[in-house]
Formats: C-alpha cells, structure tokens, sequence
C-alpha cells in the first residue's frame, strides 16, 4: 500500500486535507506529485500510469522550522482510482474510503520498517522545508488495521480534526472548520414496496448519486471547528451550488458555522424530467478576511457528481402517443385510398416512433 503524504509548505496542502476528510465514501478527488517525491520503489510504476487500484492512506506532515521537528496526522483511507503522468508531476485520482482511527505520530512511525522511516521527509541541509519522499511504498496494511466502523466514522473525523487543528494550518486564525458529508437522503420514493421505509440514503457508487428527478433530496453535511467559532469578525460559512439549473435548492444555500460542531442541512430538488439529468454539487467554506469581514474567499471545495434518473415510463408513452398522433393522418389517406397492407402500417408506425424519438430528446432535436 501507499502512504500519501501532504505538507504544510503551502495553504493548498492544507485545503486538500480538509477535501479529503469531507469527500463521501466512493466519490473521487486528485492529488499533485512530483516525481521527485516519489519512492524509488514507485517511481517506474509511477511513470507508467501503472498505480491504479493501489490502496493509499492519507497523512498530513507537519514541518515545525523553528523546532524543526516533523510530526504525522493519519487522516483517511483512499483506493487509487487512475495515475497519469502530465509533465514531470504524477496525478493520482483517489477514492475516498474508511476514516481511520487515530494514531500519534510515533505509534504511526512505528508500523513503518527502517526503509519507509528513511523516506520520511525531515530537516536536513535545506533550512525551509523537511527533505524527503512524499509517496512512500509501505508494507503495513494500516488502512485496515485502523479502519473505523462505520457508527465511529463521525468520531474517527473529529480525531483527525482535533489533532490537525493543533497545527497553525488549521488553527483558529485561519477560520478553516472540518465538514463531511454525512448522508444524502429521501423520503420521496413512491415505488411499490417501499412506501414504509422512510427516509432512505442515496449511496455514492460509480464516481456519482443515483437520484430520481422529481424527489426531494436533502444533504447532511457534519462540520466540527475543534478551536470553536470565531464571531467578532465575521464567521467562516458553508456555501453550496450546483451547476445544473434544473436542480433548485429549497433551503437557504449558506449556512453560517458560528458553533464547535453541527449537523448542517441542505434542501434541493428537480423538476420531473423525461430524460435523465447530470448535474455537480459543490460544497465550499466561505471564509472572511479579518480586515475586512465582507470580503470573502472560497476554500476548501469539493463537487459531488449526481444523476438525476428520468421517468422512462413517461418517457415511451409520450413517444407513443406522438408517434400515433404522426402516423394516424397518413395511415387514414392510405386506407381512403384502400392500399393498406401491413407492412405499409409497420413502416410508417417505425418512422413515426422516429419522429416521437427525435421531438422528445433535445439533443436529437438539436443535431
């Protein structure tokens, strides 16, 4: 397995460990590399676009300058989805899996045998950042041995929160606060048999939500801020869109985080659609600048790809009735003129289901 580490050195490695906490299980998200940073051990692999299915944990690698000590976060389980090689940097498309339960930094260190310990980034001759490999090949299968079941999953993230938060990249100066998305639910399916089951989740499979257009969908989204909220000079807020216009939000699209923790809600639907929908729901923090408050940055976005599934039985019986509506003229001057056979109905039934096709799918009516 792989051990995915992502440093302090920049404001961007902190924000996408805050992503990695807050993606669903089974949805995907990149992490950047360059080659330099890889384990010898990968750096073929690496090269040949050969390290999907690899299973990966995610760290983050606090680099003290002043103490120049180096300390460890475990933060989440990942499967490598794709590796691609773009230029001299590797981009790994992982899967996000299991929160894990913590480790500290030594207990962390002391799965790893003499080699991956050597790999470990650590101040040495450079004076600005530790020196080291990012992507460490690991024979430890630690994903499994601290995977959290899945009623401790919330618990394992505010570990994972509590412990990043100690670190200035994280602390309550910079107004980051943690969010996962918790559950995405219905209480809209119609369909026989399921009527006295209540509200029931949408489960994340093949890279997306399977929705029903026509239902009310809301998104839970937990966040937890270990430092508490700051209020004095405006409070950081979790802001949600869409790229669909279909997709309506019924709620409010901000929600402001002025306490430690909540279970954050999000309200949306679509209209009931012949044709199915694909739409991006971005989650995002909006954080205020101290100086001044109004103004705002967005940090810390993930999208979450979703399929809004068409009625397809509405769907054949509108082309039906199109269709019958188109041929029912013709068909009426062909048996006036008393030379119906069958085969003539077939082919103008067949032509007419075309025509049925092309005026309800509106990218046929385009081509």
């Amino acid at each position: 397995m792989l051990l995915l580490l992502s440093s302090n050195s920049a404001r961007r490695y902190g924000d996408d460990i805050v992503r990695a906490l807050a993606h669903p299980r089974g949805s995907d998200f990149q992490f950047r590399y360059d080659l330099k940073y890889f384990d010898p051990a990968l750096l073929a692999r690496a090269k040949s676009d050969s390290l999907a299915s690899q299973k990966a944990i995610i760290a983050f690698l606090n680099g003290d300058k002043s103490a120049r000590t180096v300390s460890l976060v475990l933060c989440r389980a990942v499967t490598v989805r794709r590796s691609a090689l773009v230029g001299s940097s590797c981009i790994l498309t992982l899967t996000a899996g299991d929160y894990l339960q913590p480790l500290t930094d030594h207990d962390l260190r002391g799965k790893l045998d003499a080699r991956e310990q050597a790999l470990i980034p650590a101040w040495s001759t450079d004076p600005n950042y530790p020196l080291g490999k990012y992507v460490i090949e690991v024979d430890a299968a630690i994903d499994s041995q601290q995977a959290a079941k899945l009623s401790q999953e919330m618990g394992a993230f505010e570990a994972a929160a509590t412990a990043l938060s100690a670190f200035e990249r994280f602390g309550k100066g910079t107004k980051i606060a943690f969010f996962a998305v918790r559950d995405l639910v219905t209480a809209d399916d119609w369909r026989p048999l399921r009527w006295n089951r209540g509200r029931r989740g949408a489960t994340y499979a093949d890279r997306r939500y399977a929705l029903q257009s026509g239902y009310r969908y809301d998104i839970e989204i937990y966040t937890y801020s270990p430092t508490g909220g700051q209020t004095d000079k405006g409070v950081t807020k979790l802001v949600i869109g869409c790229d669909e216009k279909a997709v309506r939000f019924t709620t409010a699209k901000e929600l402001a985080l002025d306490s430690r923790y909540d279970l954050n809600r999000f309200t949306f639907t679509t209209d009931e659609q012949l044709d199915a929908v694909a739409a991006g729901l971005r989650l995002a923090l909006s954080i205020p600048d101290d100086a001044h408050p109004e103004t705002r940055e967005t940090r810390c976005d993930i999208v979450l790809e979703a399929r809004f599934n068409g009625w397809w039985p509405r769907l054949l019986l509108r082309i039906l009735l199109i269709a019958s509506g188109t041929a029912a003229p013709a068909i009426i001057g062909v048996l006036y003129k008393d030379k119906m056979n069958w085969g003539i109905g077939a082919i103008m039934f067949a032509g007419a289901l075309v025509a049925g096709w092309g005026a309800v799918f509106p990218s046929l009516r385009k081509s």
